[in-house]
């Protein structure tokens, strides 16, 4: 039966025996999922419609009269395009000591291909 525990590692096991996760799994999963809600409120900040979370949007102040903004969905469309560069960049080249396999590799090509980056 394999061990459900979390690997012995000095640097991942808290004082008290709890298992601490990873700092750079931890920030990079944060940075993508920042990227991927940002993605998911462009239609509804181009149309003037409330977000769920505009504290999560970078440079974002929703109108109080809920006119449209395309002009700031557009220029958040260019953050989400840089922040996904920088995401496939970091998966690319690992960041030590995390090695990301080929699952989240190639998740992240296909995110750069829907942009058009990569054919």
């Amino acid at each position: 039966m394999p061990s459900t525990t979390a690997p012995q590692d000095p640097n991942s096991v808290l004082p008290s025996g709890e298992f601490q996760a990873n700092p750079t799994l931890k920030y990079t999963w944060a940075f993508v999922l920042r990227t991927k809600y940002t993605l998911s409120e462009l239609d509804n900040i181009a149309a003037g419609r409330a977000v769920q979370y505009p504290e999560q949007i970078p440079a974002y102040q929703p109108t109080s009269n809920g006119a449209p903004q395309p002009a700031k969905a557009r220029e958040l469309m260019r953050e989400v395009f840089s922040r996904s560069q920088m995401a496939d960049l970091m998966a690319m080249m690992g960041l030590a000591p995390v090695e990301f396999g080929d699952q989240i590799k190639n998740g992240s090509k296909a995110v750069m291909t829907a942009f058009g980056v990569l054919l």
